[in-house]
C-alpha cells in the first residue's frame, strides 16, 4: 500500500471517530474538538486523492478525469446535503450517526476491494518487456537496410 492510499484510509478512520465523538458529546468543547479534528483530516485526504488521481489516470485524459471527479464530488455534496438535511426531522444525533455509518461503509468497501491495480506498474512492465527485446518488433526481427 502506498502512502496516498494509506492516507485515505487513516484519515477516513480518524474523521469517522471524530464524528462519533461529536455524536456522543455532551459539551460544546467536545463538539468543537471533534469538528476541529475532522477539519484537520480534510487537507491530507484531498491531497492524497489528487495524488492517486494523477498517478492512476492516463496523461492524455488526466484533465477530463479531474474535472469529471470534481463534478461528481460537487453533485455528491448537493445530494448529501439534501438527504441529510431532510433527515434532521429525526434529530441531529440521527444525522451524525448516519454519517458515522457512511464512514464505516465506505471504509469497509474500500478495504474489501483490495489493493488497486496500478497503471504505473503495468506501464513499467510493458517498458521492461520492450527493453528486454529491443531488436525485435511485432512484425519480426529488425533488419538493417544494405
Amino acid at each position: 500500500m502506498t502512502r496516498p492510499d494509506a492516507t485515505i484510509i487513516v484519515t477516513t478512520v480518524i474523521s469517522g471517530i471524530a464524528l462519533a465523538v461529536i455524536g456522543l458529546a455532551h459539551s460544546a468543547a467536545l463538539v468543537l474538538i471533534g469538528a476541529f479534528v475532522i477539519g484537520l483530516t480534510e487537507a491530507p485526504q484531498l491531497t492524497a486523492m489528487f495524488l492517486i488521481r494523477s498517478r492512476e489516470s492516463p496523461e492524455r485524459v488526466r484533465g477530463q478525469v479531474f474535472t469529471t471527479a470534481s463534478s461528481l464530488r460537487m453533485s455528491a455534496f448537493a445530494i448529501g446535503s439534501a438527504v441529510f438535511g431532510s433527515m434532521l426531522v429525526f434529530g441531529t444525533s440521527t444525522v451524525i450517526w448516519a454519517g458515522v455509518g457512511l464512514h464505516v461503509i465506505g471504509l469497509a468497501l474500500g478495504l474489501a476491494a483490495g489493493p488497486p491495480i496500478r497503471r504505473s506498474s503495468v506501464r513499467r512492465r510493458r517498458q521492461t518487456t520492450r527493453a528486454a527485446a529491443p531488436d525485435s518488433t511485432p512484425a519480426g526481427p529488425r533488419t538493417l537496410a544494405p
